[in-house]
């Protein structure tokens, strides 16, 4: 529960200032669970544009359990396609809170897009995590794709919009784990929904 009430204030905090300073704020707030196991996470996020700048500023929070973490940080779109963000935040799990950073790219080129992006922590590769994710628009509300995630797996990603609401719903099937030394696992993948403002 305190995971929750951290990250929660820390994301609430971030959208307020983050509505306050600039007029060009986008964001999402997200629920899914694996599909080997019901797990529910919930997580959301803030990205802001300042006007006139090639600057922003991004949030992202997640609560999953016992476990919760929040971050921000500036982002940089050197070019109108790529963007990409570096964040520092925390992280808390059994009544310990930690440091926690963030590394992000996104690109888009016609219909390609990609999100990926790099977690890690002060614990080397134990507290490393990370989710890749290029898709390509078939149709206005159909993506296909790529969806690489630690301890989840890769696999085939599909997305359907629903831009009257505007929802998502989407889900993934994630039967290879390079880290399992079995390497397939057939029940692996996530399902979610996602709700833009």
């Amino acid at each position: 529960m305190k995971s929750l009430t951290i990250s929660l204030v820390l994301v609430l905090s971030i959208i307020i200032s983050s509505w306050a300073v600039a007029q060009d704020t986008t964001g999402f707030v997200q629920a899914y669970t694996p599909t080997s196991e019901l797990s529910p996470a919930l997580n959301g996020g803030t990205s802001t544009h300042f006007e006139g700048s090639d600057w922003g500023l991004s949030s992202f929070f997640l609560v999953s359990g016992e476990w919760g973490e929040g971050y921000i940080g500036p982002t940089f779109a050197p070019l109108e396609m790529l963007e990409i963000g570096l964040s520092a935040g925390i992280q808390q799990s059994d009544d310990s809170v930690e440091p926690r950073f963030a590394f992000s790219v996104w690109t888009e080129v016609g219909d390609f897009s990609m999100f990926s992006v790099l977690e890690f922590d002060l614990n080397g590769v134990d507290g490393l995590w990370w989710d890749l994710a290029p898709k390509f628009a078939v149709l206005d509300w159909l993506q296909i794709g790529l969806k690489a995630r630690r301890f989840v797996g890769v696999g085939p990603f599909v997305n359907v919009s629903i831009p009257e609401i505007p929802v998502d719903l989407w889900g993934s099937w994630n039967p290879w784990d390079p880290e399992d030394p079995t390497g397939f696992t057939s029940e692996s993948g996530l399902l979610g929904v996602s709700l833009d403002f």
